[in-house]
């Protein structure tokens, strides 16, 4: 017979595994190469991600946005990242069209529905060196709210009970005494 005590665990997994779904805070650092780009030329950007336990960080869909610190308002030069071999590890091939100093916003969207920003705090040189930079994703406040989130809560759930209350009917057996003949 199947009592309530036995599904309580499978309860827990279930709603323990959809709040683990979400975006946490994810620490990260970039890398310009050549660490002097220069105008007009490609260079590559090297971002690498951890979770706060140090454990990489994959398939994340990143991507940064450069704009010249003087144009607050010009459109920005958008950078794209591609995971690489090493797990955690993720690059972007770029050029800029001018000297002087950018702006970069990192951008996370790994969830549709959730976007992480952050913004470094020296701007990018370009004909100056550039020094690798630390910083932090912070977790984001928009919950999983996904169509299959949804099907889960008002069909999956009314047709789980409907199946465990069919079972216990079934199983409960005949309870009537036997005739004496």
């Amino acid at each position: 017979m199947i009592r309530f005590a036995h599904l309580l665990p499978l309860l827990v997994w279930v709603s323990l595994d959809t709040a683990a779904a979400h975006a946490t805070l994810v620490l990260g650092q970039l890398e310009v190469a050549p660490a002097r780009p220069t105008v007009g030329a490609p260079f590559s950007l090297q971002l690498s991600l951890s979770d706060p336990t140090q454990v990489p960080v994959q398939d994340a869909v990143v991507w940064a946005e450069l704009r010249p610190e003087d144009q607050p308002n010009a459109a920005p030069v958008r950078a794209d990242f591609t995971e690489t071999e090493t797990a955690g590890v993720y690059r972007a091939e770029t050029e800029l069209p001018r000297t002087g100093s950018y702006g970069v916003v990192l951008r996370d969207q790994t969830y549709r529905q959730e976007e992480a920003t952050a913004r470094l705090e020296a701007p990018l040189r370009v004909g100056a060196p550039n020094d690798a930079q630390s910083f932090v994703f912070p977790p984001t406040a928009t919950g999983g709210a996904s169509w299959r989130t949804w099907l889960l809560w008002l069909i999956g759930l009314p047709v789980v009970a409907a199946l465990l209350v069919t079972v216990l009917v079934l199983t409960r057996g005949d309870e009537r005494p036997q005739e004496a003949s």
